[in-house]
């Protein structure tokens, strides 16, 4: 009978593992123009007009991007990609997304695992457009519509952010 020498605990734990993601591989694209991409806008608290977001849930690859336009007639746009855990259903990013702009009414959700900022100088105002005056709980608004333009990001390994343009409506306080 042959004896086997014990193997270094470290093996076992890999082999338990399996093999490391290759980290050369090719990202996975996050195409916000695609089939399937849920488009959610919110420029409205329960004090008025606020400055605009606007969140892409692609429940399928378990990522939802934020673009954020201020209120200022410069409209600064900035973004950022937030990935959840392969253990997250579309219902709990659902809810996550909920509490991103209301009261929060929702306990217990779940939270990334990765948030990663889009770099300022890939996020970019293309046109704006001034559509009329609209009367707010604080105060009259200038409405705009904003065209804006997200450069491809590779945000890690294992994302890329496919370049996209899109069209919102944003509300500038009147001074």
């Amino acid at each position: 009978m042959t004896r086997l020498k014990a193997l270094p605990a470290t093996l076992i734990v890999l082999a338990a593992l399996g093999p490391a993601p290759a980290a050369d591989g090719p990202a996975a694209s996050l195409d916000l123009s695609g089939k399937g991409v849920k488009k959610f806008e919110v420029s409205q608290s329960q004090i008025g007009f606020t400055s605009t977001r606007v969140f892409y849930t692609l429940s399928d690859q378990r990522v939802i991007v934020v673009i954020h336009i201020d209120n200022t007639t410069k409209f600064p746009v900035n973004g950022k990609v937030c990935r959840f855990g392969k253990d997250v259903t579309a219902d709990g990013m659902a809810k996550w997304l909920n509490n991103q702009h209301s009261d929060g009414l929702f306990p217990d959700v779940p939270e990334p695992e990765v948030s990663t900022k889009l770099p300022p100088e890939a996020c970019k105002v293309l046109a704006s457009k001034l559509l009329g005056k609209e009367q707010g709980v604080q105060g009259a608004y200038e409405k705009y519509s904003v065209e804006f333009k997200i450069d491809e990001v590779k945000v890690n390994d294992q994302l890329l952010l496919k370049e996209f343009k899109d069209t919102v409506k944003v509300f500038v306080p009147v001074k």
